[in-house]
């Protein structure tokens, strides 16, 4: 592996003029997030959905943190500039994790209630505070929550004047820790990846493909190890949290980073369609399941049922967001801006 630093030398990630891939994998990868959310193949094949939603598609957020980090940080400098840019963004960051949990505060209340329903609206209440304050508001939105403490953490770093291989091995340390101390949320988990995505930004890594397909495939064989044949407890006290999907993450993010596709205006699409999707098809799939109870349809946990589930929270995810997207654009609508 060749390692250049970006500021000596021109890159070639530098001179790419676009990262259609990067736009494709995301939209494909929030696909994968909802599958992960409903499962429609748990009953019919038990091992190969805990495999692709314990594992395979874990590798989806770390994919989200490195994209979001690589893209922030190369186009930010090391200077008063780029640390207000940087802190910019992670009020944004705050800003989108705020107004999603509002709007999923009466799902999550709900869901609170039907979970403890001892304790009535106002524990389901307490519960859904106490989440928020978390970083776990809803299901996905952890993810905002990570970014804003990752992205403060690895600026903070920059602003003391650490390298980026040092920022990476004190995220590792953090991971780690995060691994034996249970935590899966916040600083933890998404930290490294943001500091991985720096990385990236601020060196030229060169590899050969035969490297990335074998890191690769030994890194998804050894996870599969690490997840399956080993006791969990017996390694970490997180059933989360993988010591494998860290060289996992960084071969696929190489190479789905130099993946050449020709210019089509669908995966400009795609990329705005991505993260809207992300942050609505949960409280589109806590409104299905509202609308199966109040009208009473006979419904059952099986393949079927949970593959309709699937696709008409797709389908209406997707109406939604494009929805969104264009009514923002819109003077009367524009303040639609502040979902994304």
């Amino acid at each position: 592996m060749k390692i250049v630093d970006k500021s000596l030398t021109d890159s070639a990630m530098l001179l790419k003029k676009n990262y259609n891939a990067v736009d494709l994998a995301k939209f494909l990868m929030c696909l994968c997030v909802a599958y992960a959310h409903i499962a429609f193949f748990q009953d019919i094949a038990p091992f190969w959905n805990d495999f692709a939603t314990k594992y395979v598609m874990r590798l989806t957020v770390p994919f989200f943190f490195m994209t979001t980090s690589f893209f922030l940080f190369r186009r930010v400098e090391e200077d008063k500039d780029g640390y207000r840019q940087i802190k910019k963004y992670i009020m944004k960051f705050l800003r989108l994790y705020i107004v999603w949990t509002l709007l999923y505060m009466p799902a999550v209340i709900v869901d609170k209630v039907i979970k403890y329903p001892y304790g009535g609206i106002k524990e389901g209440i307490l519960y859904a505070v106490t989440d928020i304050f978390r970083g776990a508001s809803y299901t996905q939105l952890w993810f905002l929550a990570a970014l804003c403490v990752g992205t403060a953490v690895t600026g903070l770093c920059l602003y003391i004047h650490a390298k980026p291989s040092v920022i990476v091995c004190f995220a590792f340390a953090v991971y780690a820790l995060g691994i034996w101390l249970q935590s899966y949320y916040g600083l933890f988990f998404g930290f490294l990846f943001i500091a991985l995505g720096l990385f990236f930004a601020r060196k030229s890594v060169k590899l050969k493909g035969i490297t990335v397909a074998a890191g690769f495939f030994l890194s998804m064989v050894m996870g599969y190890m690490e997840v399956f044949v080993f006791p969990v407890n017996a390694i970490t006290a997180n059933g989360e949290m993988w010591f494998f999907l860290i060289p996992a993450s960084f071969f696929l993010f190489y190479f789905i980073t130099h993946m050449e596709l020709k210019d089509r205006k669908i995966y400009g699409k795609l990329r705005e369609l991505s993260m809207m999707f992300y942050y609505l098809h949960m409280l589109v799939n806590f409104g299905y399941r509202c609308m199966i109870k109040a009208l009473e349809l006979l419904w059952k946990k099986d393949l079927v049922n949970m593959f309709v589930q699937y696709l008409v929270v797709v389908a209406v995810s997707l109406l939604l967001s494009e929805a969104v997207l264009r009514l923002s654009r819109t003077q009367k609508f524009s303040w639609l801006k502040i979902l994304y």
